[in-house]
């Protein structure tokens, strides 16, 4: 699993970034400011999912079958059937990802981005070099607005967190800004995998810049939400 909107230069959205700043701790936040890739078990382990089946051995499989055969099925007989499959998949190894939820939470808590890089530059373990190499790669701008939008969803419900996804992702697509184009074109068509952000910098993205993508315009419609 993995959130590619900001290594595109887009924003986490289609409620992302409503269930991932209500994860525990920052570890929401990490993901969407990083887009880094988790596998089936960290899934697990974080709170994004329930239970933890793999392919191995056809147990998926298996498990579909036996839902499938559940003549009157109740939320204890299913839940006894995945609880069942789960304990047989889960391994409960302890992930480089799992291992750093303190460090994690401690550099993620802070209030700007800036200090996230500074903080991410101080550690010498291979999971920080990985995460800020994760971080620098994407655009300074759709850092900052990510990082404002977490803290903001966090406080939200779902539909009030969907509506400022679409302030900020409409206000990304009209206002004069290239980052969101520049990121599928260097990812999806030229495949180089190196967008030349503007700005290219994070210390160059002011928050009255931010501020702007935050701000309601005439050119969104807000109607369909009503419905």
């Amino acid at each position: 699993m993995a959130m590619p909107e900001t290594p595109i230069g887009f924003i986490p959205d289609n409620g992302g970034s409503y269930f991932l700043s209500h994860l525990p701790g920052n570890m929401g936040l990490y993901l969407g400011l990083t887009g880094d890739q988790i596998k089936g078990e960290d899934i697990y382990n974080i709170g994004l999912s329930t239970h933890h089946v793999t392919h191995k051995d056809g147990a998926l499989d298996r498990l579909e079958s036996d839902l499938i055969s559940l003549s009157q099925p109740t939320d204890d007989t299913v839940s006894e059937i995945l609880d069942l499959y789960h304990s047989k998949c889960y391994s409960g190894a302890t992930s480089s990802l799992c291992s750093n939820i303190p460090t994690i939470n401690r550099i993620f808590s802070k209030g700007r981005v800036e200090d996230i890089v500074r903080e991410l530059r101080l550690e010498e373990s291979d999971w920080a070099k990985h995460s800020l190499k994760l971080l620098l790669s994407n655009s300074p701008l759709v850092l900052k607005l990510t990082h404002r939008l977490f803290r903001l969803t966090r406080r939200l419900n779902l539909y009030d967190s969907l509506s400022l996804e679409l302030t900020v992702g409409g206000n990304m697509l009209a206002l004069p800004t290239t980052d969101f184009c520049k990121g599928v074109r260097a990812l999806f068509v030229e495949k180089t995998g190196k967008p030349q952000w503007s700005p290219s910098n994070i210390n160059d993205v002011t928050e009255q810049e931010v501020s702007r993508y935050f701000t309601q315009s005439n050119h969104l419609n807000y109607e369909f939400l009503n419905q």
